[in-house]
């Protein structure tokens, strides 16, 4: 999935300002086993802990009937979990792999990631907007006789829905359950055929989104 706004600039200005795409950079294979790693076997330490303007979270997983790459795919999918479970309404969460250290006396792979502690302020106040965008929606749809300006306003908050949500490699239903807003398919050139190369697309307000 794709999006192209038909406000080309707007659309942009927006979705950059989502910071929710993944980033796995400056990963840190060590070879030494961190002192955190008996602390969290023996439960002397939480997997989430807050330090400065970062939170981490850890995770050991992994067997000795896996790879050193599946146990440690294994590891970092369960932080990505953990992540996830806190951010329910962002696809995808931004975040740094800190520390990879595969155990070899236990055959499992210890993963530190990372995010931002400003994304749970992030979080809270997307949450808001959405459930007043949510609210107000439900509102002028119940009443017997719309006006054309509130009309318009229907359009334009589900615009500002499907703008908050329109990340590359979402599938159909993610997208309905992220923007709480039906996908028709329509099919044709125009915008996404253009840039994209596809003429599969889903109109929301003034949003268009690219398949």
């Amino acid at each position: 999935m794709y999006s192209c706004g038909l406000s080309d600039k707007s659309f942009m200005k927006n979705l950059l300002g989502l910071l929710v795409l993944i980033s796995c950079a400056h990963q840190k294979t060590v070879t030494q086993k961190p002192q955190w790693v008996e602390a969290i076997r023996s439960g002397e330490e939480t997997l989430k802990v807050a330090h400065g303007s970062k939170v981490y979270y850890r995770r050991i997983a992994g067997s000795p009937e896996l790879s050193r790459e599946s146990s440690c795919e294994q590891a970092i999918n369960q932080a990505e979990t953990d992540i996830r479970k806190e951010f329910p309404l962002f696809p995808k969460v931004p975040y740094s792999l800190e520390v990879l250290f595969y155990d070899k006396d236990f055959k499992d792979c210890a993963v530190t990631v990372s995010i931002h502690s400003g994304l749970h302020h992030r979080y809270e106040e997307l949450k808001k907007i959405q459930e007043a965008s949510e609210q107000r929606i439900s509102e002028l749809k119940s009443k017997e006789v719309v006006t054309e300006d509130e009309a318009s306003e229907i359009i334009q908050r589900r615009t500002e829905v499907a703008t908050r949500f329109a990340l590359t490699g979402l599938t159909k239903e993610e997208f309905e359950k992220f923007a709480k807003d039906k996908v028709q398919m329509n099919q044709g050139s125009g915008l996404c055929a253009k840039g994209l190369k596809t003429d599969i697309f889903s109109i929301h307000g003034t949003m268009q989104i690219c398949w």
